[in-house]
């Protein structure tokens, strides 16, 4: 599993495409706004995610979300543009 450099977590974040945030991690839409707004990496730490095509791959995720931390391990998704 490889960890983001700044410039990925960077367009990571920039992602205007929530949907296929919330679809793919089971993410209510107050999680995916705190995960914008937060400037560390940590959270992207175990976030797998690759860029071609709008092909975004995510193996696992961890967010920490106030004092607690919730770990999700998710299967390699392949998301939107995949079959085009």
């Amino acid at each position: 599993m490889m960890h983001l450099n700044r410039r990925e977590v960077k367009k990571f974040r920039k992602t205007k495409n929530s949907r296929i945030l919330r679809k793919v991690i089971h993410l209510n839409k107050r999680e995916v706004k705190e995960i914008r707004k937060r400037q560390k990496t940590t959270i992207l730490l175990k976030v797998s995610v690759i860029f071609p095509k709008s092909i975004i791959v995510l193996k696992c995720f961890m967010f920490s979300y106030g004092n607690s931390k919730r770990t999700m391990e998710i299967n390699p998704t392949y998301v939107s543009g995949i079959n085009k």
